[in-house]
């Protein structure tokens, strides 16, 4: 099979933290383009039609625009609370195909980023389609739609299409459909010039009457070109199922092969199948693997031998085993090459829709809300990576753990590391529908009714990093950071957002106007995104630098960062004051003492006066202040100082006034501790044993030291006191507590600790196990197991067999006894009752490494002793978790580990390349298997 890529690299642990006003997001876009879809009038209800718009910020305020301009909706959409915007049939709709037209599509524009999904919602041809955003711009594209369905449908217009629209004028786009399929007007190319925001449907041939040739002249796999960024969109309108009377529209908006933007596509799918009926022949739950790229593999649950070999544009059908009951189970589409994947499913009999699947390969949400469908059954997929199901749970619908919906999480085939729940959300629920996850999740919505359904994916395609902008906390590429003087340094640290938040900045590229830019963090350490920057002492104006940064899983993201650099203006320095002031006294000081560079100053001014008392500052920085008569608490005032060079650049100083009660000394009260037996360390604080009547600034010093132990005291009235060993009494020390340091406000107070001593109670050979124990029921003679003349208490290896008793002990009271003979592990010479010494089964030794390069030196990985354990099993892993080695019966010899691949997950690969890898050795001895890791270096 393909290198099966985990989500998470095994030597990283990620949790994504949910923040309130920052949200990673996967369809959450400001702007979005919608091509029209086709209008089916065969017999299939058009309307009604709307916009869903979510958000996942506080608020969002909108735009829904024509293509041409004129607004059809403007409002504000809030967190938690969705808008639906209805629609008629010239707005997101055409029936005219071959034609360019100016106002068919639709354009949607947010302040702050918003998911917009169109839905059908009528009761026989309902449609999903969550819109892309800049996900779904590209220059290349492969059509999808319905394959398993009639020739003929109720109506001739009830057929496959593919609508674009451009982004940009003067736009080139070439649409050219599958071999031997022909387009509506008999052509198999079409070739078109779009301006900016026109749209052009195609659609495939049809005969009259019923729409025939829908099944030989299906769309899926057309390619789709352009030499500037388009929106596509493709599908068909009410087509009618093989050897089924139900027919449903299965649209959706494409992504593209490539982005201007991000990595779309993958090579990893899970799908997760509906409750359609499925009937030899019938089946309408079924994947579409379309071809990006040719000899594309395709490999199914994990399985080694691919399904079958696709070039760019061919289809792969699979088709999802089971019926109804076997809804909620999960299948791994896997690909040698990166592909799209198609998705039909439905809820009931052969009502479906059609959806674009996004990849796993570190794409998602982690915020996702959404409407049920009215008058119909909802059920909900999600798919998310193992963590996303750990105990406390992050997963949450309604702010409800998933638990309270679904409690059978199912694994997905194929060891990849992610589950599914699926579940019914019905009509008792809220209609608004909420999903969060501290893990990036996808999500798909089933919709069942009488005579409809359909399916879509709310989640995203994007392997991105988003930089959001310090202000407003949006994704951004470009952004101002701070104004600062010629010669200067300022720090910045990069807000980014992705599916791993292990990061490193990978390069900046300065300009000709930069000083010095440095990097301030390792990858994955603390600030691993910060950096900072230095101006040119001879440059003024906007320095713009490029900084390029990846994650822990490869994706690369860049920002631009402006700096404004200005010429730097002599000033003075300003700092706050904090005085103490007693209740209904006069306090005199000078502001200026604690401020620098006073000879760039104009003067001083008052800012503001206090509000409890009086003030006169002098023009020398002296003042005054008379609280009011009774007045305890806090007064301040603030003053400024002003540039002589530029009078308008000023600094600003707070003084902070804290006026309290006449001070008394406090009162300190003896103190007494316990150390118990076996303890010879006391943390703690004397703060609670003094009593001071204003309730602040005391210091505290020692004044008579403890005889036995050791002690340190700090000024907070914290102390630590270490026991002498084998000592038990008491021992004592006095302090002397301060208020504020005066010496008339000071008293003294004693300590005394008392130390309880129980030799039983000790560990006198530090193995975990008390000494009363070890020495056994007769303390005058002490047991030694060994007969070595140590006794037990005093001996590390008590039973002489090669393992410490800290090891065979396993730091539990009562040590271990595995055989649970009586005899615990570290007395008993075969701890297991397996017939092999404990002596023995110490000798295997395994090796960190090896240097497999053909020098006859250190090969192969060595495990010395495994031959004693002819029944081992060896497994070597590398850190995706994919196995490269397995091999039985392991002896260092004919049967050994020297770099080989046996495991099949890389093409043509025959050695692992160097690295660390991991290992899982069973010796089928019923012990635990061992792992740990190697290094090979070649």
């Amino acid at each position: 099979m393909i290198a099966s890529t985990k989500y998470k690299i095994w030597y990283i642990l990620l949790l994504l933290p949910w923040l309130t006003g920052t949200v990673a997001q996967a369809q959450f876009n400001t702007d979005y383009w919608m091509p029209p879809v086709w209008e089916s009038r065969g017999g299939g209800s058009a309307t009604p039609t709307e916009l869903l718009i979510t958000t996942a910020y506080p608020k969002a305020n909108y735009t829904v625009m024509l293509a041409n301009g004129l607004p059809v909706s403007i409002g504000q959409v809030k967190r938690g609370v969705p808008v639906t915007v209805t629609l008629d049939t010239i707005q997101g709709m055409t029936f005219v195909a071959n034609t360019v037209e100016d106002s068919k599509g639709l354009l949607v524009r947010a302040d702050y980023p918003v998911q917009v999904v169109y839905r059908n919602t009528s009761g026989n041809n309902q449609c999903l389609v969550p819109l892309k955003g800049q996900s779904g711009l590209g220059t290349e594209f492969r059509a999808g739609s319905q394959t398993r369905i009639r020739e003929g449908s109720y109506g001739a217009n009830d057929l496959h299409f593919i609508s674009v629209m451009a982004t940009q004028n003067n736009t080139h786009v070439t649409i050219t459909a599958p071999r031997e399929v022909v387009f509506f007007g008999g052509a198999s190319t079409v070739n078109i010039t779009l301006n900016k925001h026109q749209t052009y449907l195609v659609r495939n041939a049809t005969s009259a009457g019923d729409g025939a040739d829908n099944k030989t002249n299906n769309l899926v796999g057309s390619h789709i070109e352009s030499d500037k960024p388009i929106a596509v969109i493709s599908g068909g309108q009410h087509l009618r199922y093989v050897n089924s009377g139900n027919a449903d529209a299965g649209i959706d908006q494409l992504v593209p092969v490539h982005s201007e933007y991000y990595e779309i596509i993958g090579n990893q799918y899970i799908l997760v199948r509906g409750g359609t009926e499925s009937q030899s022949g019938t089946s309408t739950d079924y994947a579409l693997i379309v071809g990006a790229y040719d000899n594309t593999k395709v490999f199914i649950n994990g399985i080694s031998t691919p399904v079958a070999t696709i070039d760019a544009g061919e289809v792969f059908e699979y088709i999802l085993p089971g019926g109804p009951e076997e809804i909620g189970v999960p299948y791994l589409i896997e690909t040698s090459e990166k592909a799209f994947v198609y998705h039909v499913s439905g809820l009931r009999q052969h009502e479906v829709g059609m959806s674009a699947v996004p990849s796993i390969n570190c794409t998602g949400s982690n915020y996702l809300e959404f409407v049920r469908f009215g008058g119909n059954d909802n059920y909900i997929h999600i798919i998310a990576p193992d963590a996303a199901f750990a105990t406390p749970t992050s997963l949450t619908i309604n702010d409800d753990p998933y638990t309270t919906y679904d409690e059978s999480v199912q694994t997905v085939p194929g060891n990849v590391g992610w589950k599914t729940i699926s579940f019914s959300y019905g009509t008792g629920e809220p209609e608004d529908i909420i999903v969060k996850s501290q893990e990036f999740f996808h999500l798909g919505v089933i919709v069942g009714g009488s005579q409809g359904g359909t399916y879509g994916y709310l989640s995203g395609f994007p392997r991105k990093i988003d930089v959001l902008d310090p202000v407003n906390l949006l994704p951004t590429t470009r952004y101002v950071v701070d104004t600062l003087d010629q010669g200067s340094s300022i720090s910045h640290c990069l807000n980014l957002q992705s599916c791993n938040d292990q990061y490193q900045i990978k390069s900046i590229i300065s300009s000709a106007n930069t000083g010095r830019v440095q990097t301030l963090g390792e990858a994955g350490q603390s600030m691993d995104t910060c950096l900072r920057y230095t101006a040119r002492t001879d440059f003024l104006g906007n320095d713009t630098i490029r900084v390029n940064v990846s994650n822990a899983e490869g994706i690369t993201g860049t920002v631009e960062l402006v700096f404004h650099v200005t010429r730097p203006v002599k000033k003075p320095l300003a700092n706050n004051d904090t005085l103490e002031v007693t209740q209904n006294s006069l306090v005199e000081g000078n502001v200026l003492n604690n401020d620098q560079d006073l000879q760039f100053s104009n003067g001083i001014g008052l800012v503001s006066q206090v509000q409890n008392g009086s003030l006169t500052l002098a023009s020398d920085g002296t003042f005054t202040y008379q609280p009011n008569m009774n007045f305890l608490g806090v007064d301040s005032f603030e003053y400024q100082l002003c540039s002589i060079d530029e009078p308008s650049v000023c600094v600003k100083a707070t003084v902070i006034l804290n006026v309290e009660p006449p001070r008394t000394s406090p009162e300190a009260r003896g103190a007494t501790f316990q150390l118990d037996s076996g303890e010879t360390r006391l943390e703690n604080s004397l703060i609670s044993f003094v009593t001071d009547p204003v309730g602040e600034g005391l210091t505290f010093s020692l004044l008579t030291d403890v005889i036995q132990g050791e002690l340190s005291l700090e000024e907070d009235g914290t102390f630590r006191y270490i026991a002498p060993e084998g000592y038990g009494g008491t021992d004592m020390f006095t302090y002397e507590v301060c208020d504020r340091g005066e010496l008339a406000n000071c008293t003294e107070g004693t300590v005394t600790i008392d130390i309880v001593f129980d030799e039983n109670l000790q560990d006198t050979d530090g193995d975990g196990i008390l000494d009363g124990f070890e020495k056994g029921d007769d303390p005058e003679n002490p047991l030694d197991t060994d007969q070595d003349g140590v006794p037990d208490y005093e001996d590390t290896d008590s039973d002489n067999d090669g393992l410490p008793d800290w090891l065979e002990a396993r730091g539990e009271q009562p040590p271990i006894d595995t055989d649970q003979d009586g005899l615990p592990d570290y007395r008993d010479l075969d701890s297991d009752n397996d017939g092999i010494p404990d002596s023995y089964q110490s000798l295997l030794t395994i090796y960190e490494g090896f240097t497999p390069d053909g020098d006859g030196i250190n090969d192969i990985w060595v495990i010395e002793g495994i031959e004693n354990f002819p029944d081992n099993n060896v497994q070597v892993f590398n850190r995706w978790g994919n196995r490269v080695f397995q091999a039985k019966g392991y002896n260092n010899q004919e049967v050994a580990w020297g770099s080989q691949i046996t495991g099949g997950f890389a093409f043509g690969d025959t050695q692992v390349p160097s690295g660390t890898y991991f290992y899982l050795i069973s010796l089928n001895n019923g012990k635990q298997p061992i792992s740990g890791y190697v290094i090979v270096n070649r």
